[in-house]
């Protein structure tokens, strides 16, 4: 009788595996993407079917917000695809998704430096504001200029948090032991 012999099969560690917990992570915040830009694309796309009249300006500023909601979903709607692709270990995922989370992590830190930008208009505008409003506006400025202040910092924190933990799956994806978990393309 011939011996039959299966093809070798990926070596399953035991335990538990953080790079997979971060990819499963990375495809819900995603699919949150996903749905925050849906949304918004829709109510623009309302705004925009509207039967009052917008001047040319305005129309043109929704129709740039489109593109970029477009663009961001499917954005979003890719990465959902590397990330189930990773988290289902198919060959092709993993060296997909290193390139992604180095894209992931420039396009973060520019826009990190771009919120830290913001930050300083922020505080130059809340000063000229003050200086040309009565005082009894004074305590309004103040709190929405605090509420847009905190929305900022959270922004750059979340930002500052995701850089390492991106570069991290990175390298992780590239390890031998990690490369070998995945199939081969057939």
């Amino acid at each position: 009788m011939p011996v039959v012999v299966s093809p070798a099969q990926p070596a399953r560690p035991r335990g538990l595996i953080i790079w997979r917990i971060v990819v499963w992570l990375l495809l819900l915040f995603s699919a949150a993407c996903c749905l925050v830009n849906a949304h918004h694309l829709q109510l623009v796309w309302g705004q925009l079917q509207s039967p009052i009249p917008m001047d040319v300006g305005s129309t043109d500023a929704l129709h740039r917000m489109i593109g970029w909601d477009s663009a961001y979903l499917l954005t979003a709607f890719l990465l959902i695809i590397i990330s189930a692709g990773c988290i289902l270990l198919q060959g092709w995922a993993r060296p997909v998704m290193r390139i992604v989370l180095v894209f992931l992590v420039i396009w973060l830190a520019s826009r990190g430096w771009t919120q830290v930008q913001g930050l300083h208009a922020i505080q130059a505008n809340e000063i000229t504001l003050q200086s040309q409003v009565q005082t009894t506006a004074i305590a309004a400025i103040e709190q929405n200029m605090a509420a847009l202040r905190r929305g900022y910092q959270f922004a750059l924190l979340i930002d500052l948090l995701a850089l390492p933990l991106l570069l991290w799956l990175s390298w992780k994806l590239g390890k031998p032991a990690v490369r070998a978990q995945f199939r081969k393309r057939r």
